[in-house]
């Protein structure tokens, strides 16, 4: 299959962002270069590298151009902790029943299904600054999984401001 049949076989490439001026998520194909909110109607432009465009291939984020990208399953994470802690929940009152057949069998069917659904959902990439995630990318790139120091270097800070944390604090 030549490489032009190929890109139009494959689904379009999408992106998935926050509005930057009202926070609404938008899903957008990237086969076009402008993005307009349908909420505020808030323009944003968005950076198209060659090579996203020729091969489907994430190099840096098209909207913040952070060059730092990570691939994760698609289950958003907060599902999966939730799957997690509700079996946590019902295992520890059947221990406390002395049902410990039956709680260890609660564990192992919510890791199965966390499992299954990790299988069966796939991946996206997505930046470490603007949390932009993109879908139906060309997996021939090579994509680092997730790192927490990264994630820090790149997240804004928590106050809101690009002040020192720690200015105002006491000093002994």
């Amino acid at each position: 299959m030549s490489p032009a049949a190929e890109t139009q076989s494959r689904r379009a490439l999408t992106v998935t962002l926050p509005c930057t001026r009202c926070q609404t998520p938008i899903t957008h194909d990237l086969s076009k270069a402008e993005l307009c909110c349908p909420q505020c109607g808030q323009q944003i432009g968005l950076h198209l590298s060659e090579k996203l465009q020729r091969e489907g291939i994430v190099e840096s984020c098209v909207v913040c151009q952070c060059p730092q990208v990570y691939e994760r399953s698609d289950l958003h994470p907060r599902f999966g902790m939730m799957v997690a802690a509700l079996a946590c929940v019902i295992s520890f009152i059947l221990f406390a029943l002395d049902q410990v057949i039956l709680a260890f069998a609660v564990l192992v069917v919510a890791t199965l299904f966390d499992w299954l659904l990790y299988r069966w959902l796939g991946k996206v990439v997505c930046c470490y600054r603007c949390e932009a995630e993109y879908r139906n990318y060309n997996r021939q790139g090579r994509y680092p999984g997730f790192d927490l120091a990264l994630k820090e270097r790149y997240a804004p800070l928590t106050t809101g401001t690009t002040e020192d944390p720690v200015q105002g604090w006491r000093q002994y």
